[in-house]
């Protein structure tokens, strides 16, 4: 008797959380200095320098920039960023796999299978697809220190919300197995 069988798998991950920190340097001065959370400053604020306002505005201005990553920039002015605030959106995958046993003579079969691994993204190339910011994003780093003023100078990293395109894209697999 044949039989054909299918099958699917739905992975589904998110809520991934990530940090806004400052590179190369550490505003405690207590090392590391690749995990120092970054004061985000208020660019309501008049005493917030112009190069930050500005480039805070950029990034939230930004169409690429993630939803997520411009929420947390929001609610953190005007304070240190908290450790994970940021939290990346759901994503899924889509895995279907068809099976045929095909009796040929006695004990003999055939059996012939067929893998789509991240079946979305066969119907739409922006679907099954990882578009998680990594676990620390570098906000700001740090450009010197001002002698007179007793205050860090600091750079706005443009692009730190832009959602990279992760994951694996479509594959087909085929198979055959003889038994006897």
């Amino acid at each position: 008797m044949e039989r054909v069988y299918s099958g699917a798998t739905l992975i589904g991950i998110g809520g991934s959380r990530y940090s806004f920190l400052v590179s190369n340097g550490s505003l405690q001065g207590d090392f590391p200095l690749n995990n120092a959370l970054a004061f985000v400053f208020d660019p309501n604020d008049p005493n917030t320098p112009e190069n930050i306002r500005d480039g805070y505005n950029a990034i939230l201005n930004d169409p690429n920039t993630a939803e997520s990553a411009k929420k947390y920039l929001r609610e953190s002015f005007g304070k240190i960023a908290e450790r994970n605030g940021g939290e990346n959106p759901m994503f899924y995958n889509l895995d279907l796999r068809l099976l045929k046993n095909i009796k040929i003579a006695g004990t003999q079969r055939l059996e012939i299978s067929g893998d789509i691994f991240n079946f979305m993204n066969v119907l739409n190339k922006d679907w099954g697809v990882n578009n998680n910011l990594s676990s620390s994003r570098n906000l700001q780093s740090i450009r010197g220190f001002n002698q007179n003023a007793q205050q860090y100078i600091y750079n706005v990293e443009q692009g730190v919300g832009v959602l990279p395109i992760n994951g694996t894209p479509w594959r087909v697999q085929l198979g055959l197995r003889y038994s006897f």
